[in-house]
């Protein structure tokens, strides 16, 4: 990991570039060999059709608010290789319809804006996003957005200064939003102990008001950098997922993770030691972690998040994600329960985005599904291509069985042949309902988000 900002610009870059489609109501049926349960998915529909200059809606974020009857999805609009880049959001109702067709703008102006996350207090929504405006480093910004799509005031600062404040996410509990980041800290040589990234974390009141001016420092960066964090809601207590790096790099990468209290944001549990064997450990993560790696959930008395260890020489497939619990009391776990979203005949070390979410009955994981592409009739010599997908898998509450998809491959939400799908985000809504939303690649400058309902049904007998 690096202080500078190329190393955040190369993860948009790299993400865009691969960049992202069922029609009518889709059943599908499979669970682990049996045909207990269908999927039900709706057609896709795009979040903000009549957008003003949308070429490249990506990174998107979803949060349902009971209050509203509605999902507010937000997006980093453009690329990071652009002068500039802007973060717009639209609603979509209970029924997977767009609310705000034309889209809402956010933040715009000169400078870089990514790595959305949204959270809902039950009414209304808060949107955080970091930001390079300043020409020197990320900052992390945020703005409430009321139940009829009205943002509330200007984006506000929530963590700024020296060095880069970026990789923001939210949740909700005990009275405030829960802001975490990954914060550059030291000034000495970077990668040395006390010269690296740490977690931090802020509140913020339902009405947009900092709680805590100065920021908390939740994982240190003294015995190693902690990273690209995730956060869930799980009444009492949140729960924060995050990537532990050995300074020497040699030790490898692993999950780690910390609770918090919901009322003060304090740390009550965690993180484990610092990890000397990521393989050892059960918990390595290889080298190729990305944002978005470790999505997190919670299904009323626990939560659950992923572990994939992906190395680039002979080691795991990133695609292959094995379902770990986390109790309130910081019981670490794993389920062995495996999902593989990789359908090449060639390993890939790509990183594919994945996302989770509980409906109030099962948990529905989802991931960008590699398969293999035939060249086109006519063209020679481009050989087999990797055509994306979107894959989800429905899992018990405990996390321990399959309930619908396969294990290799799941089921597909989106896959069109033609089209390409990345960048997947999931939230629950109403008892037993899924909003997943994805970037559909179209062209070079024509990428759009698209949702779609997903819920399960018994099968018929």
């Amino acid at each position: 990991m690096r202080k500078r900002k190329g190393k955040w610009v190369w993860s948009g870059l790299f993400l865009a570039a691969m960049a992202s489609g069922v029609a009518g109501w889709i059943s599908t049926g499979g669970a682990s060999g049996a045909d207990e349960y269908q999927t039900l998915i709706s057609p896709p529909q795009e979040v903000a059709a009549k957008a003003a200059g949308a070429r490249a809606q990506t990174q998107a974020a979803v949060a349902w608010a009971a209050g509203a009857k509605s999902w507010l999805v937000a997006w980093r609009e453009g690329c990071l290789n652009e002068g500039s880049t802007e973060i717009w959001c639209a609603r979509v109702g209970e029924d997977g319809q767009s609310l705000d067709p034309a889209g809402i703008r956010l933040a715009y102006g000169k400078g870089l804006r990514s790595y959305v996350s949204v959270a809902s207090d039950g009414q209304n929504w808060l949107v955080v996003w970091g930001e390079l405006s300043n020409g020197r480093d990320w900052d992390v910004r945020g703005i409430v957005v009321s139940a009829e799509g009205k943002p509330q005031g200007e984006p506000f600062l929530i963590a700024g200064g020296e060095h880069n404040q970026c990789e923001p996410a939210a949740a909700f509990a005990g009275g405030h939003y829960h802001v975490v980041w990954s914060a550059f800290v030291g000034s000495g040589l970077p990668n040395t102990p006390g010269n690296g990234y740490a977690i931090y974390g802020a509140r913020v009141s339902p009405q947009g008001k900092l709680v805590d001016a100065t920021p908390t420092e939740l994982v240190s960066n003294k015995a190693y950098q902690a990273a690209h964090p995730s956060i869930a809601s799980g009444g009492d207590v949140l729960a924060v997922t995050f990537v532990e790096q050995r300074h020497n790099r040699f030790g490898g990468t692993v999950i780690n993770w910390i609770l918090l209290d919901a009322k003060t944001g304090a740390r009550k549990h965690g993180p484990l030691p610092p990890t000397s064997d990521a393989r050892k450990s059960g918990r390595g993560l290889g080298g190729k972690v990305t944002a978005r790696w470790l999505p997190v959930a919670w299904n009323g008395s626990s939560f659950v998040t992923s572990v994939r260890m992906a190395e680039g020489f002979g080691g795991g497939s990133p695609y292959v994600a094995t379902l770990w619990t986390l109790s309130p009391d910081g019981a670490f776990q794993t389920t062995r329960t495996a999902l593989d979203g990789l359908e090449q005949a060639r390993v890939s070390y790509l990183t594919p985005h994945t996302a989770v979410a509980f409906d109030g009955e099962h948990f529905l994981y989802v991931m960008e599904n590699a398969q293999d592409a035939k060249e086109p009739k006519g063209v020679k010599g481009q050989g087999v291509a990797t055509h994306m997908c979107i894959a989800g898998w429905y899992v018990s509450p405990d996390g321990t069985k399959i309930v619908c998809g396969r294990a290799k491959g799941g089921f597909k939400i989106a896959a069109e042949p033609g089209k390409e799908h990345i960048l997947p985000a999931v939230s629950a809504g109403p008892q037993g309902v899924c909003l997943v939303v994805n970037s559909e690649l179209r062209g070079v400058e024509d990428i759009k988000l698209v949702a779609r309902r997903v819920s399960l049904k018994k099968a018929s007998p």
